[in-house]
């Protein structure tokens, strides 16, 4: 497709077929980061005029929980460091 034909109704087609194929929300939202900024330059040097990234919405990015060690943890591993 030439830049200037593609819409949000097909960025919203593409992020679907990759979460339809199983593609992990992390790539979806990674590969679409990589699409709006080439269409961002693209409007930038007024190729073409429509944003067709701004407004889709990809799968939420299930958040690691994070370990927070304990003060003597802390500890040892400063007292490893040196």
């Amino acid at each position: 497709m030439r830049m200037i034909d593609i819409l949000p109704e097909h960025v919203r087609a593409w992020v679907a077929r990759f979460s339809a194929e199983g593609v992990t929300p992390v790539t979806i939202r990674y590969n679409k980061i990589l699409l709006s900024a080439i269409f961002t330059t693209a409007i930038n040097d007024q190729v073409v005029f429509l944003h067709p990234c701004r407004g889709v919405k990809t799968p939420t990015v299930p958040q690691k929980p994070r370990t927070i060690i304990t003060p003597e943890q802390f500890g040892r591993v400063r007292g490893a460091a040196g």
